[in-house]
């Protein structure tokens, strides 16, 4: 690339904060997967490469490559050994025109005046051609390794091994460009461009990330030019760079960062965190790593992580260590090497939350400080310099773990092996030289596999190895299975026959041991589902040893692996009947012959000479399922889909369709069909006669129906019942084309609807017969019922018929059950289409049944409210349904009857009389509502019922809440509310009642007579205060006051509210108010002199007494006439001036005193509020003086100066000739006036009018503040 390319053009980049990635932050609590690494991991020692180094000072960095690697020295030079130890270059950092002209060019001169510095961190071009290094001076040379004008380069071409001749005589290769942009700071990166040789991107810890490009001058020298990609604030520092591709990655000590360097200069990402430098200012320690377009970073203990930074699913993970990170380096796509400051390896995978998967100890290898500029990490190998030799750690390959085990004989840890290699969660595949990819991986390791499978079983059967057989093959064939899903059928089968015939061709003292083993891991394995295909000679095998697994054999594998006479002699010899139709349905796919068979069985009570079932007495245990009622399951099965008895589908759709067409026509058939269908025979259900033949005209209509239903009816119609909701019974055509196309297959060929169902079922009812069989006919007709309201739409019956089955079902007995249906919701059900011939006499029948919930739907269907009220009530908990409450019934009542009928009247007669009940079963809320609806008189009925008081109570709160108008309450009702109030509630309930409730004058009369029996003095004085009696209301404020004093140990906080009360009702009143202060003052005083040889009350009565006194005279004192007045009218009643001298004295000295402070406490507390209201004042005066402090110089709409250095200095004359008051603003500056807001921004004045602000209000643009603020 020329040094005129178009890359890394445009402005260095601001670091600033952008939107960030959200982020997962992690906590690691797994253990370490155990895995032993120095099992894992071969080391070897390069002894003599240190014996070559140390003449420079010692290995100071490492950079391995696929045929050699380079090190870095303290003294500055670079050796380039291959891995037999010989060196073959020696890089001196020291450019042609840096070498003095007196000095030789022997190494050791060349050496002498070559830069003496450690070298820090080596990298090298993409294609391998040049080589990089960073200097601890901050210097970076650039050598180019095909120089073609030094010798040297033959080194590189040739495998000559030259570390055997003297070092001496080696020429060292020069640079080609000596970088000194960075002398005097510590360099935090250093990388090659893509596809560039002598591009480089260099970073110091001060913040200059510069492109160093290397080309040549007109005269053929070489140079380089030098471009800031970076620019960052100055109180940050680089801690490291990291360049992938185009992408260079940042990380200061506060963001983190990436920069794309292809053709322009372009910030793609930018994240800030938290400053991570101490107050010394010391760098912490850091890494970073790219893997593709991955890349992870690592600050102190702290590792961030992002992954797919390029795709839409991108995601940051973070976890936090509990050591310091000296090094971060990739190792595979899911795996992440840290290497921590106490020398240990972790291999984590931060995809699965950061699980250590391995942890490697390189404390043990004696590292050379510090350990992360000696160690590396390069395809699976780990190049450590320790202080003794350079070492190289290799994982060794799986294929070598797997022979370790193979050479020991332990072929089952080594399948075991192999299947911890394949499983897709196995954390070091790449590790182990196998394939990240699962399925790949399987692939790869599919011929070992299989190779190591036979070995070990012929291993095991040449050694007689009879207790591991079952183990091997066992897992080999759950492997193969697992691994290879579409292969295994026909890889297992070969495996196994295989085995039998080795087995076979073994010795015959230790055949039958073998053959035993082989066969029950068979058995085990076909359990297990592992294997679903046998050769017909196994499947004989395993079912002769094991005959109790023939269930198991025949559901588990497929029928090419049956013995199918083998099987169906087992089964006929063990009467497994269920056994054998399914063995004929899987293997003839005839579902018919099963059905035809066990009709035959029926009809004749036992089974002779059966193509299926072969020869059954009926008389055998029951417990081998060889009675003949399994029919019906087999017929359900057969609607659903099903393989009986199994819970398989039919795996063809087709082959349903005709089976329900073929079974359904034979079993719904008028007459006896012709079987084997196209022969001459017919099918008979009448047993022989005394000839041994069967009679030829005798058979009933719908022979197989009724066999079945005669039978067993119960069965019979459960059966029915569930095959008849079954959508092939629907009256349209099937909509399946296929299904179509093979009618013509079946063998029968005829539709059956609900419609042909219903009508055999009314030919049976009115035939004799059916008379004989009382359970049959009694199913019938419930069947019928049920049948005929479930698919009303699609059946159709006469009146006559609907008539005679409602008749018929009312007459069946109470114990019998259809699909767990009663006889009762039988008739609820058919009441939806059933409307009665004569209602009496239906009516009259359900109530002789005692069909309440029957008789409740058809008043319901009817609109009879006042039968279904009757119905209600004749019930104690006025429950009959449970779709339907008795507050719904007389809600529709009141909703939809005439109220002047007569039946609405007897209603309200049920109601009054029943009232007690509805009480009881509604309670209180129900109860009140039910009533008001009904008729609100009613209510009255509380006053005679026998209810407790308590429950009255409760009715009649709810009785005045829902009628709070008095015009629309019940005196008598009110008045007996009250009464039981007064009653039941104590006195401070009653009080809060007297508070609560509206009264009128009857109302409060009532309840002034009942509290004056009780004594209840507050709740009268409330009562007093409603009414507005004022002088009541104080004379019951004092006797509260004086019953308070008698009481032994009464509670202050009654008398204060005693006296509150009082104090608030004077306050209400204009008139008079001067004698209710006298009132309630000589009470109070009265009281003192009374107890004042009780220490508690008298205390108690001075402190109540001096804040009455305080508040009167506060309220008083603008009319000092009234206040003596009050005084007065207080001092003269005759009590209290019996009342000794002395006593009052100190009583009105507390007074007194109490009086005056707490006029000083009021004049203090106004006197801060004052003050501190004008130094309010003053502080907002003097800020809208002295204005706002403005953030930014520069007008935020205009971008020209507001203020500061670059302002015309002009405007400044101009502002402090103002502020003098000395002149005002020339016109040619008034475009330069601004408006400065609370939030600090400031604006031109003229700015902000062209963007359509005015004087009356201006706004911030960034923050919305108004112009009130500004």
């Amino acid at each position: 690339m020329s040094a005129n390319s178009p890359l890394l053009d445009g402005q260095p980049i601001h670091f600033n904060e952008a939107t960030s990635i959200s982020e997962s932050s992690l906590t690691n609590t797994k253990t370490p997967l155990a895995l032993e690494s120095q099992k894992l991991i071969n080391w070897s020692p390069l002894n003599h490469v240190y014996s070559i180094i140390s003449a420079y000072g010692g290995p100071s960095c490492i950079l391995p490559t696929n045929s050699y690697f380079v090190l870095g020295t303290i003294k500055g030079a670079l050796l380039i050994f291959n891995y037999k130890e010989f060196l073959q270059v020696i890089l001196l950092p020291q450019t042609k025109d840096e070498i003095p002209s007196t000095v030789q060019t022997s190494l050791l001169n060349r050496f002498a005046t070559s830069l003496h510095s450690k070298v820090m961190d080596i990298v090298m071009s993409y294609d391998g051609t040049h080589l990089a290094a960073s200097y601890e001076s901050g210097d970076v040379y650039l050598w180019n390794l095909n120089d073609t004008t030094n010798k040297q380069q033959q080194l590189l071409t040739e495998d000559n091994p030259v570390g055997n001749t003297n070092q001496r005589s080696l020429t060292p290769l020069s640079a080609i460009l000596h970088i000194t942009e960075h002398q005097g700071k510590e360099i935090t990166g250093i990388d090659f461009l893509p596809n560039r040789h002598t591009g480089l991107v260099v970073s110091n810890v001060t913040g200059n990330v510069l492109y160093h490009n290397g080309h040549r001058t007109g005269f053929w020298n070489m140079t380089y030019s030098v471009k800031k990609l970076l620019i960052i604030p100055p109180n940050e520092v680089i801690l490291n760079t990291k360049l992938n591709g185009d992408k260079l990655a940042i990380l200061t000590n506060t963001k983190f960062g990436l920069i794309s360097v292809q053709n322009s200069l372009q910030m793609i990402f930018e994240e800030k965190f938290e400053s991570i430098l101490t107050n010394n200012l010391t760098i912490p320690q850091n890494s970073m790593s790219w893997m593709s377009d991955n890349i992870a970073y690592s600050v102190k203990n702290k590792i961030t992580v992002y992954l797919n930074f390029e795709r839409p699913n991108k995601t940051k993970l973070i976890w936090n260590y509990t050591e310091p990170i000296l090094l971060l380096q990739w190792f595979a796509p899911n795996l992440l090497g840290l290497l921590t400051v106490s020398h240990q390896l972790l291999i984590v995978n931060p995809m699965e939350n950061f699980n250590i998967v391995m942890t490697i100890d390189l404390l043990i290898h004696d590292l050379l400080i510090p350990p992360n500029k000696h160690f590396r990490w390069y395809r699976n190998k780990l190049f450590l310099l320790t202080n003794y030799s350079f070492k190289v750690g290799k994982f060794v390959s799986w294929s070598s773990l797997l022979l370790k085990r193979v050479q020991k004989g332990d072929y089952i840890d080594a399948l075991s092996l192999l299947n911890q290699f394949a499983d897709k969660s196995f954390p070091i595949p790449t590790l182990l030289s196998l394939s990240i990819n699962p399925e790949a991986r399987k692939l790869q390791l599919k011929e070992p596999f299989n190779n190591l499978t036979f070995a070990a079983l012929k291993f095991l059967l040449n050694n007689n190895k009879v207790d591991s057989i079952e183990g091997l093959i066992s897992t080999a064939l759950q492997l193969q299975v697992e691994w290879f899903p579409n292969e295994s059928k026909e890889v297992i089968l070969q495996f196994l026959d295989i085995t039998w015939e080795t087995i076979l061709q073994q010795s015959k003292d230790i055949t039958k041991d073998l053959q035993d083993v082989f066969l029950l891991t068979i058995n085990k394995l076909i359990k297990s589902k592992t294997i679903q295909s046998l050769s017909p000679m196994l499947f004989q095998a395993t079912l002769q040893k094991y005959p109790a697994s023939l269930k198991t054999l025949i559901l588990s594998l497929d029928k090419s692996s049956w013995d199918y006479d083998l099987l169906v002699h087992m089964c006929q010899k063990q009467h497994d009947v269920k056994t054998l139709i399914y063995i004929w349905n899987i293997s003839f796919n005839d579902y018919l012959t099963p059905f035809i068979e066990m009709l035959k069985w029926i009809r004749d009570g036992s089974v002779t000479h059966s193509s299926i079932f072969g020869t059954i007495d009926c008389s055998a245990d029951d417990n081998t399922g060889t009675k003949p009622d399994l029919i019906f399951g087999y017929i359900s099965s057969c609607f659903n889909g099903l393989q009986y008895p199994t819970i398989f589908p039919i795996d063809s759709k087709i082959k349903i369709y005709l089976t329900k067409q073929d079974i359904s026509y034979i079993l719904f058939s008028g007459v006896d069909v012709t079987w084997p269908v196209g022969g001459k025979d017919k099918l008979k259900t009448l047993p022989t006669n005394g000839t041994g033949n069967r009679g030829q005209n005798d058979e009933p209509a719908f022979p197989y129906f009724k066999l079945l239903m005669i039978f067993n009816p119960s069965e019979f119609y459960k059966m029915l019942s569930e095959i008849v909701d079954d959508g092939f019974f629907n009256d349209e055509e099937m909509p399946n084309s296929e299904v179509d196309k093979n009618i013509q297959n079946s063998q029968l060929g005829v539709k059956i609807t609900r419609q042909h169902v219903m009508d055999i079922l009314l030919n049976i009812i009115k035939e004799e017969e059916i008379t004989k069989h009382s359970l049959a006919k009694q199913l019938t007709i419930a069947f019928m019922g049920e049948f005929l309201a479930k698919y009303c739409k699609e059946i159709f019956v006469t009146n006559k018929e609907l008539e005679n089955i409602t008749k018929k079902i009312c007459d069946l007995p109470d114990e019998l059950i259809l699909k767990g249906k009663t006889i009762e919701e039988l008739i609820i059900d058919l009441l939806n289409l059933y409307v009665p011939k004569d209602p009496e006499i239906f009516i009259t029948q359900l109530k002789a049944r005692n069909f309440k919930k029957s008789l409740f739907f058809y008043y319901k269907k009817n609109q009879k409210y006042l039968e279904m009220i009757q119905l209600f009530l004749s019930e104690d908990e006025l429950k009959v349904m449970k779709e339907d409450s008795f507050q719904s019934v007389i809600n529709a009542a009141c909703r939809y009857m005439d109220k002047n009928s007569s039946d609405f009247i007897k209603i309200k007669s049920l109601v009054k009389d029943n009232f007690d009940k509805i009480l009881k079963a509604l309670q209180v809320g129900g109860s009140v509502d039910v009533i008001q609806g009904v008729d609100p008189t009613l209510h009255k009925a509380i006053m005679v019922s026998t209810a407790k008081d308590k429950l009255k109570l409760d009715y009649l709160e709810s009785y005045f809440r829902i009628n709070v108008d008095p015009k629309y309450q019940n005196q008598e009702l009110k008045k007996y509310y009250i009464r039981l109030s007064c009653k039941l509630r104590n006195d401070q309930e009653l009080t809060q009642w007297v508070k609560d409730i509206e009264l009128d004058v009857s109302d409060s009369n009532n309840l002034i007579e009942e509290l004056i029996k009780l004594k209840n003095y507050e709740a009268l004085s409330e009562v007093h205060h409603k009414i507005g009696n004022y002088s009541q209301e104080i004379t019951f404020i004092t006797k509260c006051i004086h019953e308070w004093f008698k009481e032994s140990d009464p509670d202050i906080d009654n008398l204060n509210r005693y006296v509150n009360t009082g104090i608030g009702s004077i306050l209400s009143v204009h008139d008079q108010k001067e004698s209710y202060w006298v009132k309630l003052v000589s009470c109070l005083m009265k009281e003192f002199c009374t107890h004042k040889d009780d220490s508690d009350k008298k205390i108690a009565c001075n402190n109540i007494l001096q804040r009455v006194f305080v508040r009167l005279i506060l309220i008083e004192r603008k009319n000092d006439d009234n206040l003596y007045e009050i005084l007065a009218g207080i001092l003269d009643d005759n009590e209290i001036i019996m009342t000794k001298s002395k006593n009052l004295k100190d009583l009105f000295v507390q007074i007194f005193v109490s009086y005056h402070l707490e006029e000083a406490i009021s004049e203090t507390l106004l006197k801060i509020i004052q003050d501190s209201s004008l130094g309010m004042v003053n502080h907002y005066q003097k800020g809208l003086k002295e204005g706002w402090t403005i953030h930014n110089s520069e007008c935020e709409i205009c971008g020209k100066k507001l203020w500061g250095v670059g302002l015309n200095p002009e405007i400044f004359h101009q502002w402090e000739d103002k502020q003098r008051g000395l002149a005002s603003a020339p016109e040619e500056l008034s475009d330069e006036r601004m408006i400065v807001f609370k939030c600090c921004h400031g604006f031109h004045k003229k700015c902000l009018n062209n963007l359509g602000q005015h004087d009356d209000k201006y706004e911030c643009l960034l923050c919305n503040i108004n112009s009130n603020d500004n």
